[in-house]
C-alpha cells in the first residue's frame, strides 16, 4: 500500500539528525548585504542528517530533503537556487524518470559486479568501493540508500552539480570538493551530497554508472 507522502517526510524527519531548517541565516555577508530578504527561518519543511552535520548550517550535510515548493530561505539559497539558475561557474547533467525502486534495483546489479570483480581482482586499491556515478559524480550508495528511504513511486529528475573547474586555478582546488546530486520530485527535493573530487580522483577503474 502507497503511503501519503507527507508520513514519508515524517518518517524520515524521524530518522534524521537535524529535524528543521538550520538557525543560521542564509549566505555569505556580503550575500546578505546584497540580498535582504536573507533573513533567519525557523521552518520545518527541511530535514538533514550527516556523520558531522549541526542544526545551525547545512555545511557539514550529506542528505537533506526539502517539500518541493518551501519557502525556506535557507533552502532555496543554497540548494534551490543554484539548482534552477544555471549559475555559470557551475557544470549541470540532468536526466529524467528515476524511481527509488528503478535507483535500489540498479544499485542490486551494480554491487553484484562490484562483489565478482573485486573477487578476482588482485588490487582492490584501485576500486572506489561502494560508490556509483550519478551524472558524471561519484556518490556513496550508502547516502543514496539513506535520501530514498521509504520512497517508492515518486519519479525524480536527478540534476548533478559540480563546479566548472576551468574557472578555477589549481591553488582553489587543491583540497577537492563536494558535487551535489539532486533528486527533485513532485513532493520531495533531495540532495545529496557526492565525494570530495580529490579523493574519487586518487581511484584508477572508472565507477560503476547508474541508468535508468
Amino acid at each position: 500500500m502507497k503511503q501519503p507522502d507527507d508520513e514519508i517526510f515524517e518518517k524520515l524527519r524521524s530518522r534524521f539528525a537535524q529535524k528543521c531548517c538550520p538557525t543560521l541565516i542564509a549566505g555569505t555577508r556580503q550575500d546578505r548585504a546584497a540580498n535582504p530578504d536573507l533573513k533567519k527561518c525557523d521552518c520545518d519543511d527541511v530535514i538533514y542528517t550527516g556523520s558531522s552535520s549541526m542544526n545551525h548550517t547545512f555545511w557539514m550535510s550529506e542528505v537533506c530533503v526539502a517539500k518541493v515548493g518551501t519557502e525556506c530561505i535557507n533552502f532555496n539559497w543554497t540548494y534551490n537556487r543554484p539548482a534552477k539558475q544555471e549559475i555559470d561557474h557551475y557544470l549541470y547533467k540532468k536526466k529524467g524518470g528515476l524511481t527509488a525502486k528503478t535507483m535500489r534495483e540498479q544499485l542490486k546489479i551494480i554491487g553484484m559486479r562490484e562483489g565478482e570483480f573485486l573477487a578476482y581482482s588482485g588490487d582492490h586499491s584501485q576500486v572506489n568501493q561502494n560508490h556509483v556515478d550519478i551524472l558524471g559524480v561519484a556518490v556513496p550508495t550508502t547516502l543514496i540508500r539513506k535520501a530514498l528511504m521509504y520512497q517508492e513511486d515518486q519519479v525524480f529528475e536527478v540534476l548533478s552539480v559540480k563546479l566548472d573547474e576551468s574557472q578555477f586555478s589549481p591553488y582553489e582546488l587543491t583540497d577537492g570538493y563536494c558535487p551535489e546530486v539532486h533528486f527533485i520530485g513532485d513532493k520531495h527535493h533531495i540532495v545529496v551530497r557526492a565525494q570530495n573530487t580529490t579523493i574519487a580522483a586518487k581511484y584508477d577503474l572508472p565507477l560503476w554508472r547508474v541508468l535508468w
